[in-house]
C-alpha cells in the first residue's frame, strides 16, 4: 500500500499473490515504486490453514526543486514537493524579454506547468527559458526640408541602432524631436525595452542676392531671401 499525500492515509497500489507450505515462514518479496520509499523486507508466516497476509506500506518521497534562470530573479529558488504532487512555480520577469515558461532543460526540453505532476524521482531543476522581445522604432521624414532618412524598423532589446537623416537640396540639418531632442544628425543609440519615434528637422537656408548693375549709375542693396519662401527682390533700381 502507498501513503496518500493529501490526507495521509493508505490505499492499495499493488496486490502480489505468492505461493508456500502451510505453517511455514517464507521470504516477502518487495517491489520497487517509483517515488516511494520501500520499507525493509519481513518474513511472512504462512497458517496451518494456508493463509498468509503481509501489508507493506511505502512512504511517497519529496524532492528539492531548483529553479534556476540567466535573467531575473524567481520569486523562490527552491521549493520541496512531494512525489505525485502539482509543480508549485516561482514567478519571475526581467526588462526586454517575454518569460516562455519553467523547462527540464536549459535549451529545450519538457515545460512544467502548475498543472504538471512531479514524476521525477530525485531532486532536479527546472529552468526558465525567455523569448527576446522586439520593438519598433519609427522615424518620421516631413514633407519639406528632408530627402531621405535611415534606421527605422524593429529590432530586438538592446540591439545598437543608428538613426540617420539627409536634408533636402537648400536646406541645413536642425535637429531630431520626438521621443528625446537630438541635435546629431547621425545618431547612435541602444535600444531599450520600449518604441522609440523620431522625426527629422531641417531649416531652408538663407541666402544673399548681390546686384550688378551692369554699366549702369547708382547702387542697389543686397536682398536676403529664404529657400523655397516666396519674397520679392530689391525695389531699389540703378
Amino acid at each position: 500500500t502507498t501513503k496518500n499525500s493529501t490526507n495521509y492515509e493508505y490505499s492499495i497500489s499493488e496486490v502480489y499473490n505468492g505461493t508456500g507450505y502451510s505453517d511455514s515462514t517464507v521470504p516477502a518479496q518487495l517491489i520497487t515504486i517509483k517515488g516511494f520509499t520501500t520499507p525493509d523486507p519481513e518474513d511472512i508466516y504462512i497458517k496451518p490453514d494456508g493463509t498468509a497476509v503481509l501489508n507493506y506500506y511505502y512512504t511517497r518521497n519529496t524532492y528539492k526543486v531548483s529553479f534556476s534562470s540567466d535573467k531575473g530573479t524567481p520569486s523562490f529558488s527552491s521549493i520541496n514537493i512531494q512525489f505525485g504532487d502539482k509543480y508549485k512555480l516561482p514567478e519571475i520577469n526581467t526588462e526586454g524579454y517575454t518569460f516562455l515558461g519553467w523547462f527540464t532543460t536549459s535549451s529545450g526540453g519538457s515545460e512544467k506547468t502548475t498543472s504538471s505532476v512531479v514524476n521525477t524521482d530525485s531532486d532536479h531543476t527546472l529552468y526558465a527559458h525567455w523569448k527576446i522581445n522586439q520593438y519598433l522604432v519609427t522615424l518620421v521624414k516631413p514633407a519639406k526640408g528632408i530627402s531621405a532618412v535611415t534606421g527605422g524598423g524593429t529590432y530586438n532589446y538592446k540591439t545598437e541602432v543608428t538613426i540617420n537623416a539627409t536634408p533636402a537640396t537648400g536646406y541645413h540639418w536642425y535637429r531630431w524631436t520626438g521621443d528625446e531632442i537630438i541635435t546629431t544628425r547621425s545618431y547612435k543609440f541602444t535600444l531599450g525595452a520600449a518604441p522609440k519615434a523620431y522625426q527629422a528637422n531641417a531649416i531652408p537656408n538663407e541666402y544673399t542676392v548681390q546686384y550688378d548693375c551692369n554699366g549702369g549709375t547708382g547702387t542697389t542693396p543686397e536682398s536676403k531671401h529664404v529657400y523655397d519662401m516666396a519674397s520679392e527682390l530689391s525695389a531699389e533700381k540703378c
